[in-house]
C-alpha cells in the first residue's frame, strides 16, 4: 500500500501563545523537524532529512519483492468502462424503470450515472470472476468503492500482477501507496471580508476534509460538543476512514488546522472530518491510497443521495512522488473525474519538495484543483527543510510550493494560524480554496465545477514564481464570487485553452490489412492533459467520446478492399477539442479466397473440474487466416445462430437445473463469413451443495489479539447465493440456538461486547434456500481491553543524571493476563512533572525534543499461547539535555492488544 503525507513541509510552527499540543520553534526559528521511523523512537533527524515524506524504495518494487517472498502484496486497480457499455446500459429495460428514488438509492445522481454504476459492477465482477482466471492464481479483493471505477486487490505473485494488467478492462494497476500530511492576515489577502461583508460566507455547503481528523472542540470550529452539534459547532460529521480508529478527534494536529482555514475562509460552511491517517509498521503517521479513495467514494456517495451538499473535498496530502505532466491513468484521475461530475471540487495541494518543474501525488491528476502556496506578508527570512527564502513578501510564492505549467491556483500558506496551530504548507494553501470554493457555490448554487473554476483562475491575481516563470492566479475571493455571479468566469490566468494534438497509427503503420479487425496506436499531448477521444470510420463530426487510452482495438469500415481511413478527435481536461482529427489510412486487401472456417478451443473458469454458480467466465481461443470475426456461445449443440464480436473472455450462464455436467459450445466465424461446422466445447461439473469443512470466518483480518469492542468478520460458505441465510453467535452451540438469522453477507462488522476478557469463539450458521443447515463456520479472537498492570516497587525506576544526559532504568516487570506486554514507552520532558500518558500529544511533543524511545518486551511462550513476560533489566539513555535542568519521565507498558499502561513516573536533574 502506497501512504500520503499532509503537506506541511517541516514546519510545524508555534503559535503566538503555547501551541495545543504543538510542535515548537527553537529560539533561533529554525523549525523542529521530524524524527526519523526507527525502533526504538530516536532523537530527531536533521531538518533536510525529516522534510522528505514518507517513502524511499519504489513502492511498486516493493511490493513486487514482497510477493517474491510469498507475502500478497495491494494494488489499486482502476477498470476500463466504455462510452458504448455505458449507453447500452442505459438503454436496457432496468434503466427504463428506474425512478428518482431507486437511482437516489443506488448512489447516483441521476440516470446516466445509475447506469454508469452498474456498469462498473460488471466490469469488476468480469474481471474479478471467483472462477477466473486471477483467482485460480490466488487475487482477491480486498476492498471496493461502489462509486469508483477502482477497487484494491490483494495479489500473490508477479504471475497474476501480469494477467491481470493483460486484461482489456483494466486501465491501470497500481500498488498502494503510502501519502503524507503535505489566518489574520491571509483572509484579507484574498479579499474574503469583502465577500462575507457581501452576504456570501458558504451556507450551505459542507466540504470534506481529508486528514488527520479534527479536534471539533476547539473554538475555530465552533467548540462542538459532538460532531452534528447545533450551532455554532462547524463540524457536521466526522469519521475515522482507517483500518484501526485510533480513537482520537486528530491525532496530529494538522487536520485541525487545515479544517479551520476551511471554516475562517467560509463562515457559513460545514465540516465533514475524515480521518484517513494512520501510523504504519515504522510509526510513521501516513494515508494509504485505499483508505483515501473509500473516503472520496464516502463523499460522492453522501452528495449523491442528498445526505450532505459537499462542495469540494480537501486533501492536504501527497505522495513522494511527483510528476512534470498531469498523471491521466491513476486511479486518483479516475477518481477526481467521478467527483466532478457529482458537482464536488476535488483541491489537492501540490507539494512541499520545492519541485518547480513537477506536482505531487495525487495532484497531478488532471480532474484535480492543484494548489500552490504564496506567504501572505513579510515575514523576513525563512530556512525550510527543503529550501531558503531570503526575504518574503505578501504574494511571494514559498520555495518549498511545487510548480508545473499545470498547476491550478495559488493560496496563502506561509504562515497560517488556525485551530490553534501555526503551519506551513501547501496543506494551509488547499484549505483557502475549498473554503473559497464553498462560498462561490453558496452564492451561485447552479454554478458547475468548470464555472467556479474559471471564475477563481479569471478573477485572482496572477503571480509569477521567480524561480520558474510560471504565472499562476492566486484567488481573490470577492472578486470571484462578482465574477461567477454576473456569469464570467471566462479564461483564467492559468485556465487551458489549447486543444490537444495527437497521431494515430493503424496495425503499427502496415500499409495493408486482411481484416477489418485493427489495432490503433493513439498519442495526445496537451497541458492540462488529454481526457477522451473519439474514434470514427468517417470525417463528420465525432461525438461518442470515451476515456482516452493509447491503444485500441477497432474495426474498419465494411465494404469492398480498398484504403480505409480511421478519424481520432482528441479533447483535453479542460474541453477544448480538436478541430481537424488526427487520421491514418491503411488498405484493405482480402482478395485471396479464404474457404476455410476457423480452428479454436474454450475452456471454462480456466479449466476447473467444478463450479459452485451458474455464472462462470470462458475463455476463447480463435485461429484464421482472414481472422476470426465473431463467435456464437451456446448451451445446446443446436445449430448457434447470434453471433457477437469475437472476444477472447466472456461472461456466461450455465444451463440451470440439477448440480451436474455442464457443456458450452462455441462457434467461430472468420472475416471471409466462413463458419466452424462442429463448434468447440468444453465441460464443467455444477456443485452447488457445500463440502463439509468449506465454510470459514476469518475475525479482525486474523489477528490473534484486539481491543476493539467491534470487529470486521470475512465469512466464507462455499455455494452461497442470495437465498442463503446465515446467524452469528458467541455462545449458540449449534443452529438452533441461533437468533437473528439474515442473508448471506461475505463481510460482517460483529459486537464481541465488553466482556469477558479473553479468547472469544464465533460461530457463523447457515442455511439453504430450503432451510438445510450448511457446515459451521468457526473461528476465534482473544478479547483484551484491560492495559498492563505496572506495580511501582516492582518497576523500580530510576533516572541517573550527568551533565548533558539522563539515563531511565527500569525492570520489565509489567504484566498482563490476556496478550502480554509486548513493548515499553518511555517519554519525558523538561520540568518537574512527566508528561501527563505516553501516547498521542505527549508522545509527539517528547519526539521533538528528543525524549522519547520504545524497547521490546522480551517474552517466552505462554502454555496458553499468551506472551509470557521476562523480568529483565532495561535502560533508555537522553542525551543532548541542559545541565542543572529539571526532567521527568513517564514509562507505560503496551500490550499486544494495543492497550496502554498509565505507567511509573521518575524525574531527576542534570548535574553541572
Amino acid at each position: 500500500m502506497h501512504p500520503r503525507i499532509p503537506f506541511f513541509i517541516t514546519l510545524l510552527l508555534a503559535a503566538a501563545g503555547p501551541a495545543r499540543g504543538g510542535w515548537v520553534v527553537s529560539d533561533d526559528s529554525s523549525i523542529a523537524s521530524v524524527p526519523a521511523a526507527a525502533t526504538p523512537l530516536a532523537a530527531p533527524a536533521a531538518a533536510a532529512a525529516a522534510a522528505s515524506p514518507v517513502a524511499a524504495a519504489d513502492p511498486e518494487a516493493a511490493a513486487l519483492t514482497a510477493m517474491a517472498s510469498g507475502q500478497a502484496a495491494q494494488w489499486i486497480v482502476t477498470y476500463r468502462v466504455s462510452a458504448d457499455e455505458v449507453a447500452a446500459e442505459a438503454a436496457t429495460p432496468l434503466a427504463a424503470s428506474a425512478t428518482a428514488a431507486t437511482i437516489a438509492a443506488a448512489g447516483a445522481s441521476s440516470p446516466a450515472d445509475a447506469a454508469l454504476l452498474r456498469m462498473q459492477r460488471t466490469v469488476k465482477a468480469r474481471v474479478m470472476s471467483p472462477g477466473g482466471a486471477l483467482a485460480a492464481q490466488g487475487a482477491s479483493v480486498v476492498r471496493d468503492f461502489q462509486n469508483l471505477p477502482v477497487s484494491v486487490v490483494a495479489l500473490p505473485s508477479a504471475a497474476a500482477l501480469a494477467t491481470l494488467r493483460a486484461d482489456p478492462s483494466v486501465a491501470s494497476v497500481e500498488p498502494n501507496r503510502p501519502n503524507s500530511r503535505a489566518l489574520v492576515q491571509s483572509l484579507p489577502l484574498v479579499d474574503q471580508p469583502a465577500a462575507v461583508a457581501a452576504g456570501s460566507k458558504g451556507a450551505g455547503c459542507y466540504v470534506a476534509v481529508l486528514d488527520t481528523g479534527a479536534d471539533y472542540t476547539h473554538p475555530d470550529l465552533g467548540s462542538c460538543a459532538t460532531a452534528g452539534a447545533p450551532e455554532p459547532c462547524r463540524v457536521a460529521y466526522a469519521r475515522d476512514f482507517t483500518k484501526v480508529d485510533d480513537g482520537q478527534l486528530d491525532s496530529d494536529g494538522h487536520g485541525t488546522n487545515v479544517a479551520s482555514i476551511v471554516a475562517r475562509v467560509a463562515p457559513g460552511v460545514k465540516i465533514l472530518a475524515l480521518d484517513v491517517f494512520s501510523n504504519d509498521a515504522a510509526g510513521n503517521l501516513v494515508a494509504w491510497d485505499s483508505d483515501i479513495l473509500s473516503a472520496i467514494d464516502w463523499s460522492i456517495k453522501v452528495k449523491n443521495n442528498g445526505t450532505y451538499n459537499v462542495c469540494a473535498i480537501n486533501l492536504s496530502l501527497g505522495s513522494a512522488s511527483n510528476a512534470a505532466t498531469p498523471c491521466a491513468t491513476s486511479a486518483y484521475e479516475s477518481s477526481f473525474a467521478t467527483a466532478r461530475r457529482a458537482g464536488i471540487v476535488p483541491a489537492v495541494a501540490s507539494g512541499n519538495d520545492a519541485k518547480k518543474n513537477a506536482i505531487a501525488s495525487p495532484a497531478c491528476a488532471p480532474s484535480a484543483v492543484s494548489v500552490g502556496a504564496v506567504y501572505d506578508s513579510n515575514v523576513n527570512s525563512r530556512a525550510w527543510s527543503v529550501c531558503t527564502d531570503a526575504s518574503t513578501a505578501a504574494d511571494q510564492v514559498a520555495c518549498f510550493s511545487n510548480s508545473a505549467a499545470y498547476l491550478t491556483l495559488l493560496a496563502p500558506g506561509a504562515i497560517i494560524n488556525a485551530g490553534g496551530w501555526s503551519m506551513a504548507g501547501t496543506s494551509q494553501a488547499t484549505p483557502h480554496v475549498s473554503g473559497a470554493v464553498a462560498v462561490l457555490k453558496a452564492a451561485v448554487p447552479t454554478a458547475t465545477v468548470a464555472q467556479v473554476i474559471a471564475a477563481l483562475q479569471s478573477s485572482g491575481k496572477l503571480v509569477t514564481d521567480a524561480a520558474n516563470g510560471v504565472s499562476t492566479s492566486r484567488i481573490d475571493v470577492a472578486a470571484a464570487v462578482g465574477a461567477l455571479s454576473s456569469g464570467g468566469g471566462g479564461v483564467g490566468a492559468n485556465t487551458d485553452t489549447t486543444a490537444p494534438t495527437g497521431s494515430v497509427s493503424i496495425n503499427g503503420g502496415a500499409a495493408i490489412s486482411a481484416s477489418l479487425d485493427v489495432t490503433l496506436a493513439i498519442s495526445g499531448t496537451d497541458a492540462s492533459g488529454v481526457a477522451s477521444m473519439c474514434i470514427s470510420n468517417t470525417a463528420a463530426a465525432c461525438t461518442a467520446f470515451e476515456t482516452f487510452a493509447t491503444t485500441k482495438a477497432w474495426r474498419l469500415a465494411a465494404g469492398a478492399d480498398g484504403v480505409r481511413t480511421v478519424f481520432v478527435t482528441l479533447k483535453d481536461t479542460a474541453g477544448n477539442t480538436m478541430a481537424t482529427p488526427a487520421t491514418d489510412t491503411i488498405t484493405l486487401q482480402t482478395t485471396q479466397a479464404d474457404n476455410t472456417p476457423p480452428t479454436g478451443s474454450v475452456t471454462i473458469n480456466g479449466g476447473a473440474a467444478t463450479t459452485t454458480t451458474l455464472d462462470v467466465t470462458l475463455a476463447i481461443s480463435g485461429n484464421d487466416a482472414s481472422g476470426v470475426a465473431s463467435m456464437c456461445i451456446s448451451n445446446t449443440a443446436a445449430a448457434c445462430t447470434a453471433f457477437q464480436a469475437f472476444a477472447t473472455t466472456k461472461a456466461w450462464q450455465l444451463a440451470g437445473g440439477a448440480d451436474g455436467v455442464r457443456t458450452v459450445f462455441v462457434t467461430l466465424k472468420d472475416t471471409a463469413g466462413n463458419t466452424m461446422a462442429t463448434p468447440a466445447s468444453a465441460t464443467i461439473t455444477l456443485q452447488t451443495l457445500v463440502a463439509a469443512g468449506t465454510s470459514a470466518v476469518v475475525i479482525n483480518g486474523g489477528t490473534a489479539y484486539t481491543n476493539a469492542r467491534t470487529v470486521p468478520l470475512q465469512i466464507s460458505a462455499q455455494g452461497a447465493t442470495s437465498k442463503t441465510k446465515m446467524c452469528i453467535s458467541q455462545t449458540a452451540a449449534d443452529a438452533s440456538g441461533c437468533g437473528g438469522w439474515s442473508g448471506f453477507a461475505a463481510s460482517k462488522k460483529y459486537s464481541l461486547g465488553t466482556s469477558p476478557q479473553g479468547l472469544r469463539t464465533i460461530r457463523v450458521f447457515f442455511r439453504d434456500a430450503s432451510g438445510a443447515a450448511l457446515p459451521t463456520a468457526v473461528g476465534t479472537i482473544s478479547f483484551d481491553s484491560v492495559a498492563p498492570s505496572m506495580d511501582p516497587a516492582a518497576m523500580a525506576v530510576t533516572a541517573t543524571p550527568t551533565s548533558s544526559s539522563v539515563i531511565v532504568g527500569f525492570l520489565q516487570a509489567a504484566t498482563d493476563d490476556v496478550s502480554g506486554v509486548a513493548s515499553y514507552v518511555v517519554v519525558g520532558r523538561q520540568g518537574k512533572t512527566a508528561p501527563p500518558r505516553c501516547s498521542g500529544a505527549s508522545l509527539k511533543k517528547a519526539l521533538s525534543g528528543g525524549l522519547a524511545s520504545t524497547v521490546a518486551a522480551p517474552t517466552t511462550p505462554g502454555t496458553d499461547g499468551v506472551r509470557a513476560a521476562v523480568v529483565q533489566s532495561q535502560s533508555v539513555s537522553f542525551s543532548g539535555l541542559k545541565a542543572r535542568t529539571s526532567y521527568s519521565f513517564r514509562v507505560c507498558a503496551l500490550d499486544t492488544a494495543g492497550n496502554a499502561a498509565q505507567g511509573v513516573t521518575v524525574s531527576t536533574s542534570t548535574t553541572g
